[in-house]
């Protein structure tokens, strides 16, 4: 009777960890899915008995959603060393081992569970995310397919093949497919924050607002809806709402990196500079692989005038990611603004050099097409001074030589001897340099009145009162 009461107890709170676990209250579930296999203790049930599994297999899952990875690999791969035929607890694995970027493991995972089972719908959708997270849209479009058709209201899998479709910009495909995951699960948050988001892409910002809301309705602690509906209303240009969302979705995750570097964007689009770049040295700190907050950051200390600064910030961006739009722009930029005097310093070398790494990137780029023809342009105007400089020393030493000439003619004649002097070579090559000077002075002012008449401004300018560090070397 105690044995046949045990197991009876032990699926009452496996019943209890399901409803908990639908609720998203992960502690409670793994606390009951405990309580059952703590029941096991007092019943003569072999340990392979498959209620026993069941619970270990479902406390493996729920510490996967509460963030112990290592306490649900250790759970998942009990259950499949006491069963290794057991279908779930592989591929439930291999969500996990994808989660913490194992995809070898996860991959080998979701093909044993799809041999054992073919039928087995999340399986396939497990896979489609590992190819998903390695960039092979392709495959994970026909695991996700798969899995629905296997079970046409499996919600997850409508979300992520949704997001798929997000990634090649299907955005009508995509709306659908997160409709459908919300039509299967009213209370999917993550398929509203989708949705929103793709809404947004399309410019339907008042839809996005409302789907994100709704996922905000159903988990208030969902941080990433607060941090996408804040991008929402900053393109709303609704600042100070967009703050209040960061500020709760960091009050909610304080180490939410993403919401302090929206945040500064928002302070810095109204005006609160020091705000916003106390936002993005938080958001590094945090997370010192944001390149998106070093960016933010550098661009506003180049508008500041803060040019070494900016160049570290956007250097450091750049080693993060090369791509990231307009850091070579603003580092050129940043280089440009350093440079002091009619000296020609490195600098601006190094802004050239970045201008036309975005024309190669970008040949039609017009703010750098303009800037990188300017430095051209002054360049020239620096090596033309030089010039001039040179033929002042060149015609300097030809008078020099021709007054030693008269001299030296004047001593021979009062001597009575012919002049023949071996120095006639050394005017020879003062003359040649001072010709060939001359030239290129000439060619070099040639390209000056070519070109400067065609400069023109860049749309690109700093704040108009932060202006400290300019030179004057370039008008904006």
């Amino acid at each position: 009777m105690a044995s046949s009461i045990s197991l009876s107890s032990a699926k009452y709170a496996i019943s209890e960890g399901d409803d908990c676990f639908k609720q998203k209250k992960y502690e409670e579930a793994i606390e009951k899915y405990s309580q059952a296999i703590g029941e096991f203790k007092y019943s003569n049930a072999s340990q392979k008995d498959p209620t026993l599994l069941d619970a270990i297999c479902k406390r493996g899952n729920a510490y996967y959603f509460h963030g112990d990875i290592d306490k649900a690999l250790d759970d998942l791969s009990r259950v499949i060393r006491l069963d290794p035929s057991n279908v779930v607890a592989y591929a439930t694995r291999g969500n996990v081992y994808r989660f913490n970027d194992d995809y070898d493991l996860a991959m080998s995972d979701c093909n044993k569970a799809i041999g054992l089972n073919p039928s087995y719908a999340p399986a396939y959708a497990h896979r489609g995310e590992v190819y998903k997270c390695k960039n092979v849209l392709n495959q994970a479009l026909l695991d996700f397919s798969k899995a629905i058709e296997l079970d046409q209201n499996y919600a997850l899998a409508y979300e992520r093949r949704a997001t798929v479709y997000y990634y090649q910009k299907q955005y009508d495909q995509s709306l659908i497919d997160y409709s459908k995951a919300i039509d299967n699960d009213s209370n999917y948050a993550m398929a509203f924050v989708g949705r929103g988001i793709v809404h947004g892409s399309m410019k339907n910002y008042d839809m996005a607002i409302a789907d994100l809301s709704k996922a905000i309705e159903v988990n208030p602690k969902l941080v990433y809806a607060y941090y996408r509906r804040s991008i929402v209303y900053r393109i709303k240009r609704k600042f100070d709402i967009a703050i209040e969302d960061c500020t709760k979705a960091i009050g909610i995750n304080p180490k939410y990196s993403y919401a302090f570097e929206s945040r500064g964007d928002a302070h810095d689009s109204i005006g609160n500079f020091d705000l916003a770049i106390a936002d993005w040295t938080k958001a590094i700190q945090i997370n010192p692989h944001s390149a998106g907050a070093y960016y933010s950051r550098g661009v506003a200390y180049w508008n500041e005038g803060e040019n070494q600064l900016a160049i570290a910030d956007l250097t450091k961006t750049i080693e993060i990611d090369s791509d990231y739009p307009n850091v070579y722009l603003y580092r050129g930029l940043s280089y440009q603004s350093s440079c002091t005097g009619l000296a020609n310093p490195p600098q601006l070398d190094k802004a050239l050099s970045d201008f036309e790494e975005v024309l190669r990137r970008q040949p039609n780029q017009y703010d750098a097409q303009v800037l990188a023809e300017r430095i051209h342009v002054y360049k020239a105007e620096v090596k033309l001074e030089y010039i001039k400089s040179s033929i002042r020393q060149c015609e300097h030493r030809l008078e020099q030589w021709k007054y030693a000439e008269r001299m030296d003619r004047a001593e021979a004649s009062s001597k009575g001897v012919s002049y023949d002097r071996i120095a006639q070579s050394e005017g020879n090559r003062v003359y040649d340099s001072l010709s060939k000077l001359r030239d290129e002075e000439r060619n070099t002012l040639n390209f000056i009145r070519e070109n400067k008449g065609k400069l023109r401004s860049p749309n690109i300018a700093p704040r108009p009162s932060k202006e400290k560090s300019k030179s004057g070397l370039f008008e904006w």
